[in-house]
């Protein structure tokens, strides 16, 4: 137990953000929750752009792990199934992936065939600057006006039927698909 705590410890002083002293927090993330999802363009595994800001309308879950974090692939197996479920469709699921080492990231992706996009952040410019995330895997659920609503902490199991439950509330159809109906 001491020794999961002092890698936590290590883990999150490794991916605090920059600042001043008197700044550094690992709670400085909670202070995005209701605000705009600062945009971003990262490259996916295979060269290509994608903008935040290109996906505006849509729920998107922006999970940030890296290949030598045993909790994070986990994670990225779990949010492959929860990619391929008729009822998430709407979801759009980002990987960004913090590891300064691009090819385990993509050896990874590749052999668990993850089939939603991976960026790569080597920087770490969206993840400490623009997003200041501490921990890995730390995901952030983007509403479908481009406000951040929810970050979840560590692991999830995101096949949990409350879980499920929750995110099927939180993706719900755009205001547009109910008048239609």
């Amino acid at each position: 137990m001491r020794a999961q705590f002092i890698v936590a410890f290590l883990l999150a002083l490794f991916f605090l953000p920059s600042a001043d002293a008197d700044e550094l927090s690992p709670f400085l993330i909670d202070n995005l929750i209701g605000k705009s999802a600062p945009d971003f363009t990262l490259q996916d595994q295979n060269g290509r752009s994608i903008a935040l800001s290109s996906l505006h309308g849509k729920p998107v879950l922006l999970n940030f792990w890296a290949p030598w974090a045993p909790n994070s692939r986990a994670e990225v197996i779990t949010l492959g199934k929860l990619r391929v479920r008729p009822d998430m469709k709407e979801l759009v699921i980002l990987g960004i992936t913090v590891d300064k080492n691009e090819t385990d990231a993509k050896q990874f992706v590749r052999q668990a065939t993850v089939p939603y996009p991976v960026l790569s952040d080597p920087e770490l410019a969206v993840t400490e600057k623009l997003y200041a995330v501490f921990m890995v895997p730390t995901t952030i659920f983007i509403d479908r006006q481009g406000v951040i609503a929810r970050i979840f902490f560590g692991q999830q199991e995101w096949l949990n039927p409350a879980l499920l439950r929750n995110l099927q509330s939180m993706t719900g159809p755009a205001v547009a698909d109910v008048q239609q109906r």
